[in-house]
C-alpha cells in the first residue's frame, strides 16, 4: 500500500516481505532463516524512525503510521519477545 511517504512506503514493502518469509521459516522451524528476513525490516524501522515524524499534526497520518509500527511489532513478535532484550540501562 503506498502512500507516497517514502519512509512509510520502505517501512511498508519491508514489513511484508518479511512478513512471508517469516511465516515461511517457522513453518520450516528455522530460526536462522526468520532472523535473516528481520535483518532489513530492522534496517527499515530504523529509517523509519530517523527520516519519519510518527506523531504528525495531521490525526489521520499519525494513525495510519501508528499502525504501521503496531504491524511492524507484531511481525518482529512473530521471531522473538525482543521486549526481552534489554541491555539493562547500558551494563551489559
Amino acid at each position: 500500500m503506498s502512500v507516497g511517504d517514502p519512509g512509510e512506503d520502505a517501512l511498508d514493502v519491508a514489513r511484508a516481505r518479511a512478513e512471508g518469509e517469516i511465516t515461511s521459516a517457522r513453518q520450516a522451524r528455522d530460526l536462522g532463516a526468520a532472523l535473516d528476513a528481520v535483518q532489513p525490516l530492522a534496517r527499515a524501522w530504523i529509517n523509519f524512525f530517523t527520516d519519519v515524524l510518527v506523531n504528525a499534526d495531521d490525526p489521520a497520518v499519525r494513525a495510519r503510521r501508528y499502525a504501521l509500527v503496531s504491524a511492524t511489532a507484531e511481525a518482529l513478535g512473530r521471531v522473538a519477545d525482543f521486549t526481552k532484550v534489554t541491555d539493562q540501562g547500558g551494563q551489559r
